[in-house]
């Protein structure tokens, strides 16, 4: 524990110490650090949270009923952290026995899949709009994940417009329990006066045990309720990755926000498969806005390379390293580097990103339903000075040289 949460050896009791309601007090993250270990202070029966607090946060029996839309919110996760998403949807799908839409937002780059057991023969659609509207046909169910740097920004959005639901994925280890109660704090943060119905807050143990995932979602159920007012829901684990079924209507660069996203999944009107519904008003729906196909350096790499699609995986020794997958389901690698002085630790990262996929081959295939092979990644480094790279011609590492025409990007493979 490091010294600004204190020591264990001070006898502190968090339930005589008046209930702090800033949330950015350093005795509050210290009560709550204390509160999440092992030791004394985290005793097993639940004491009730501040009443205050409880009947302003805490929705009643006559409070509305969460909607169709859950808003995921990643913390830490056993070995890789995005594929648990989809082991979520396939879980949700399982639990509500229907299909459900998973509509992601990573970087610039929008997929939309339906996840379930029994799918339909669907073909990809030109754009996000068409994707969300014929999602809609299919599943009532939406499940809808950012990258972390917009996850505050989805939450207000939520909360502003409810009834939906934030479920935060965490796994069970000392590490997530702790990180799974300061996430529950800033969405706390996010949510509470955005709108008189606040939306509902869920925790999913995933990767652990019966055992451990009680252990550890009954500290965080505590730890919220007592600091925070805010007891989540404890949602069913999720013990291991298995196989999941899906199909992908859309994936591919956007420059559309969060909140406009969301706006699109809540607004478009769900038209039910074999129904005959007359076309909805043009004001049903937000015009949609153009995307211009002209990649910048923060877009995904495999577009600019035939046949390739991008994968939501990221390796966590090697988070610049792009995964993506061709017509086969093989597994590529890409990497860029800017500069002649990027060259070298673009083409290192690669080479880590390949040990890592290779050792992980099987978790990926599971995770990516896409994906048949990992075993034997094809390697590619994307530079504008390619002649910084001429040294791994010919190695295991395939250079293509990038080129901008008017603001489109090009990959020419050396």
């Amino acid at each position: 524990m490091d010294s600004r949460n204190g020591s264990r050896d001070a006898p502190l009791d968090p339930f005589t110490v008046p209930f702090i309601s800033t949330p950015t007090d350093h005795a509050y993250d210290s009560l709550a650090d204390l509160f999440l270990g092992d030791g004394a202070l985290a005793p097993e029966p639940m004491r009730p949270a501040p009443v205050a607090q409880a009947s302003r946060l805490c929705p009643g029996p006559e409070s509305p009923t969460p909607g169709d839309i859950e808003a995921l919110i990643l913390g830490h996760l056993p070995v890789l952290a995005s594929p648990w998403v989809l082991q979520y949807a396939r879980h949700r799908a399982a639990e509500v026995g229907e299909p459900v839409s998973l509509l992601r937002l990573n970087s610039g780059t929008a997929s939309v899949e339906i996840v379930g057991a029994d799918l339909p023969t669907e073909t990809p659609t030109n754009t996000i709009d068409e994707a969300i509207d014929r999602a809609k046909s299919i599943s009532r169910r939406w499940l809808i994940r950012v990258d972390e740097t917009n996850e505050i920004a989805l939450a207000e959005a939520i909360a502003a417009d409810t009834p939906a639901t934030l479920t935060l994925l965490t796994g069970a280890d000392d590490t997530a329990v702790a990180a799974c109660y300061r996430t529950l704090k800033a969405l706390a943060e996010a949510i509470v006066g955005a709108s008189d119905d606040l939306p509902t807050l869920r925790v999913v143990v995933m990767g652990a045990n019966a055992d451990a995932a009680a252990h550890a979602g009954r500290k965080i159920r505590q730890a919220a309720a007592t600091f925070l007012g805010l007891p989540p829901e404890l949602a069913q684990p999720v013990p291991r990755m298995v196989p999941a079924r899906a199909i992908n209507l859309f994936r591919g660069p956007t420059d559309r926000s969060p909140g406009s996203l969301l706006a699109l999944v809540r607004e478009q009107p769900r038209v039910p498969r074999n129904s005959v519904a007359a076309p909805p008003p043009q004001s049903a729906s937000p015009p949609p806005i153009p995307v211009t196909p002209r990649p910048t350096p923060t877009d995904a790499l495999a577009p600019l390379l035939p046949g390739l699609r991008p994968l939501s995986a990221r390796s966590p020794i090697a988070q610049g390293v792009e995964l993506a997958t061709d017509a086969e389901g093989r597994l590529h690698l890409l990497a860029r580097a800017e500069t002649p002085d990027a060259c070298p630790a673009a083409a290192a990262a690669l080479t880590a990103a390949d040990a890592w996929a290779q050792a992980h081959a099987r978790l990926l295939c599971a995770a990516e339903p896409s994906l048949r092979s990992a075993e034997s990644p094809s390697l590619h480094l994307l530079t504008p000075t390619p002649r910084a790279a001429r040294a791994l011609v010919g190695s295991s590492i395939r250079i293509h040289a990038l080129a901008n025409a008017n603001g489109a990007w090009a990959a020419v493979e050396l």
